[in-house]
C-alpha cells in the first residue's frame, strides 16, 4: 500500500510538472509564432508538445490504474480483517479445549493409576495425552474446522 501511495504521489508530481511544461510550450509557441521564429523551432515545438501530451494522457491513464488497484487492496484487506478475528477466536477456542482434554487425560490416568496399584494387576493401559490427541479417539471431541 505504502509503495502504490509513493507512485501515485510521484505520477501526480510528473503530471503536475509535464502540465506545468506543457502549458508554457503552448505560451512558448504562441508567442514564438507571433514573433514569426524559425518553422524549424516551430516544429520542434509542437512535436516535444505532442510528446508531452502523449506522456500526460499516459500518466493519467497509469495513475487512474494505481488509484484503482489501490481501492481493491484495500478493499480486499477492510473485507479480510472479520475473518482473521474470527479465525484467532477459533484457534484460542482451539487451544482451550486442548488443554481441557490434556488435564481431563491426566485425571483419568491418575485414577487409573490409583485403580491398578490398589487391587491386582491389570492389563496396561495408556491414555496419554500424544496417544489420544494423535488418534483423536475421544467421542466427545469437537471436530476439526
Amino acid at each position: 500500500l505504502c509503495v502504490l501511495k509513493t507512485q501515485n504521489t510521484e505520477d501526480k508530481q510528473k503530471i503536475a510538472s509535464l502540465e506545468a511544461e506543457l502549458s508554457r510550450l503552448k505560451s512558448v509557441a504562441s508567442s514564438s509564432s507571433s514573433e514569426m521564429s524559425a518553422p524549424a523551432d516551430v516544429t520542434a515545438m509542437r512535436d516535444r508538445l505532442a510528446a508531452l501530451e502523449e506522456e500526460n494522457a499516459k500518466l493519467s491513464n497509469d495513475l487512474t490504474t494505481k488509484i484503482g488497484e489501490f481501492e481493491e487492496v484495500k478493499f480486499r484487506l477492510s473485507a479480510m480483517g472479520p475473518s482473521f478475528e474470527k479465525a484467532q477466536a477459533r484457534v484460542a477456542q482451539l487451544n482451550a479445549e486442548k488443554n481441557d482434554l490434556l488435564a481431563r487425560i491426566a485425571a483419568l490416568e491418575g485414577q487409573i493409576a490409583s485403580m491398578v496399584s490398589g487391587s491386582q494387576p491389570r492389563p496396561s493401559l495408556s491414555l496419554s495425552a500424544s496417544s489420544v490427541m494423535s488418534t483423536g479417539s475421544l467421542p466427545d471431541s469437537p471436530s476439526e474446522v
